[in-house]
């Protein structure tokens, strides 16, 4: 922007504290916290500013070519648009706020106005600490919570939600009606996959509540089989498994090559102590 224009803003700013931007000056980040927009919630917004304005300012920062990049407020931002309205009333922040920054303010803002759903919130949260670490400085759970408002055991609780089946998630972020109980209920049965499987699609198709939810994966744990030792310490095993593949994945050709071997023999062997079994 010229130099005439920031005092502009700066005079405007100062002032009032907020100043009305053309609406078309005015862009959604690309990959922001919220990912589904209600059309009915929006009519309903878009009702209330028509009888009372836009109460809370959004928030924008200055971007290259004299317009601005929306980080809070992109329902008021949408119910403006469709009332025709061709301004908006908006906080403009620092020009030269940190991408870190912009996704902090722009989650904060969402979580407490917004009413972001936990699956959007936790998206969010693995994008700042991903960010984090292309700076080259990794953000712990406890950081991530202090600068979110957060717990460190929330965060956690949050992040867990990202572990179900990614065919569930996509499905579980397209619907508002889908909640953190029924994610807690499903990630209950992670080492279920087929009643993991028969309560998604009762909640999805029988539109479960997040308790009725969580009472199926209670009942379905109650009535599953005692496990024996063996079935406990092959369960031990897949999960030891499936963590060493994360390093496999980092190893050189010779490395993999003795692993493949050790593997090998560990399967000979299972197949000795199975033929003993049988006698």
């Amino acid at each position: 922007m010229g130099s005439r224009e920031e005092m502009l803003l700066d005079h405007l700013t100062k002032k009032t504290g907020h100043m009305d931007i053309d609406l078309d000056l005015i862009k959604p980040r690309s990959k922001q916290p919220r990912w589904v927009f209600n059309d009915k919630k929006i009519q309903e917004l878009a009702d209330s500013i028509r009888e009372h304005g836009v109460i809370e300012p959004v928030i924008v920062r200055p971007v290259p070519g004299g317009t601005f990049e929306l980080i809070a407020g992109e329902r008021r931002w949408r119910a403006s648009r469709l009332l025709g309205n061709k301004t908006i009333p908006a906080v403009i922040k620092e020009e030269n706020l940190s991408v870190i920054q912009v996704k902090v303010q722009s989650l904060v803002e969402n979580v407490q106005r917004e009413g972001l759903t936990p699956l959007e919130t936790a998206m969010a949260i693995k994008d700042i600490m991903e960010e984090s670490q292309k700076t080259g400085k990794k953000m712990t759970m406890e950081e991530a919570g202090k600068l979110l408002g957060f717990s460190k055991v929330r965060v956690h609780q949050l992040l867990n939600i990202l572990k179900l089946p990614g065919d569930m998630l996509e499905i579980f972020c397209g619907r508002e009606d889908f909640n953190e109980m029924h994610a807690r209920a499903l990630m209950s049965l992670k080492n279920h996959p087929q009643g993991q499987k028969e309560l998604f699609n009762k909640i999805s198709g029988e539109n479960l509540t997040g308790q009725q939810a969580t009472e199926w994966a209670s009942r379905y744990l109650a009535n599953l089989p005692a496990q024996s030792t063996l079935t406990k310490l092959a369960g031990r095993w897949k999960k030891g498994f499936d963590s060493f593949q994360k390093e496999y994945r980092k190893m050189g050709l010779a490395e993999r090559q003795s692993v493949i071997r050790e593997m090998e023999e560990f399967v000979l062997e299972a197949q000795r102590m199975l033929a003993r079994l049988k006698g």
